[in-house]
């Protein structure tokens, strides 16, 4: 299923979602004019896209792609209210950026998400950029381990040969079981038990 929505200072679902090619593309003809320019609420809008989801099945993949400057300039919730719906909802962001980007913001939606940030400045980067999301949504292994007892940060290394004799696949990654998360706010660190 596809959905499409654009955002400035509030999101505007352009056509729900829908897995009929024909329909998205019908609705979108219909609506993409509206509610372009202004402000750039990059946390509201991503925070009403991950809602969105809520009409979808739990089983199915849940990726938001967002095409964006990273501008970030009218939004009226924070980084931590949009990392902590998108943790609840399973929902991993995948930021586009495009024209003159803030890296650094659209870098750190992409890590605490799940996602991956690229920068295109073509369409062949643009189409290699949705292939790969593609494929990590449509060919990957689900692999289950015990993580370690303690919190703090944890680096993972998973090593995978699919077939004798054919090249490993190595992954890296990293979690962090803290109780202040990244981006905690300072007064939750006195809401933590101390022992």
């Amino acid at each position: 299923e596809l959905a499409i929505a654009t955002f400035n200072t509030q999101l505007d679902p352009k056509v729900p979602f829908e897995r009929e090619r024909n329909i998205v593309r019908a609705q979108y003809e219909q609506t993409y004019r509206r509610n372009f320019g202004g402000y750039s609420s990059v946390y509201d809008g991503l925070i009403a896209a991950v809602s969105l989801f809520d009409t979808t099945a739990d089983e199915q993949p849940r990726v938001l792609v967002c095409f964006t400057d990273g501008d970030e300039n009218a939004s009226r919730e924070s980084a931590r209210t949009l990392f902590e719906l998108a943790q609840r909802r399973r929902v991993r962001i995948f930021p586009i950026g495009f024209g003159y980007v803030r890296d650094e913001l659209l870098e750190y939606i992409a890590r605490e998400t799940g996602g991956r940030f690229y920068r295109v400045t073509s369409r062949k980067e643009l189409l290699a950029a949705f292939e790969e999301i593609y494929r990590s949504l449509r060919y990957y292994y689900l692999v289950r381990y015990v993580p370690p007892v303690f919190a703090g940060l944890h680096n993972v290394e998973l090593t995978l040969q699919p077939r004798p004799g054919s090249p490993s696949l190595i992954a890296q990654g990293s979690y962090d079981k803290s109780d202040i998360n990244p981006w905690a706010q300072l007064n939750d660190a006195f809401n933590k038990m101390i022992n």
